[in-house]
């Protein structure tokens, strides 16, 4: 074996240890690097929501403390409380609330608002009963299940868009 011959089994030896050395020392601490950095802002985020969780217990703790006498100026405060308290044991995500249209007739009063949640359906169907069954929310009226797409993520979840309606008696 000549000397170059030897010289470019070095080299090439070195570049392959070089290689192997960023492929699994170097790559998979940058890697992390990355992830510690992203759970940084992550952490930054979410430590403005405690003050935020803080802000909105002082908020419905009137509605905790009155029980079941509700003021129904506050029925959107109160309406969404109950919302919140079902999806949340059942581990349902609120999208979108839309506070009370009132529509004044003769003898009463509808108030309707629409929601929309997102979950796994069995969870939803929960949802529903739980919400179904508290009377002074009022009424379901109209349910409507679809599969809602993401475009970035291309992830498909259920949602569901449901109409309550209360009705009050006008006392003259």
């Amino acid at each position: 074996m000549s000397n170059s011959t030897k010289l470019y089994g070095f080299v090439g030896g070195t570049l392959l240890l070089i290689v192997l050395a960023i492929s699994f020392a170097i790559k998979p601490t940058i890697n992390l690097h990355t992830e510690i950095s992203d759970l940084k802002e992550k952490l930054k985020i979410n430590g403005n929501l405690d003050k935020e969780i803080a802000q909105l217990q002082e908020t419905l703790k009137p509605l905790n403390d009155r029980e079941n006498q509700i003021d129904w100026v506050d029925y959107n405060q109160y309406a969404l409380a109950e919302i919140t308290k079902s999806t949340s044991e059942n581990k349902v995500r609120i999208i979108q609330f839309k506070p009370t249209l009132s529509k004044d007739y003769e003898d009463y009063k509808a108030n309707l608002f629409q929601i929309e949640l997102e979950g796994s359906y069995i969870r939803l169907l929960k949802t529903l009963k739980q919400l179904e069954h508290n009377a002074e929310l009022g009424e379901i009226i109209s349910s409507k299940f679809y599969l809602h797409k993401e475009r970035k993520t291309k992830k498909e979840s259920v949602h569901v868009i449901v109409y309550l309606q209360r009705l009050e008696q006008r006392v003259q």
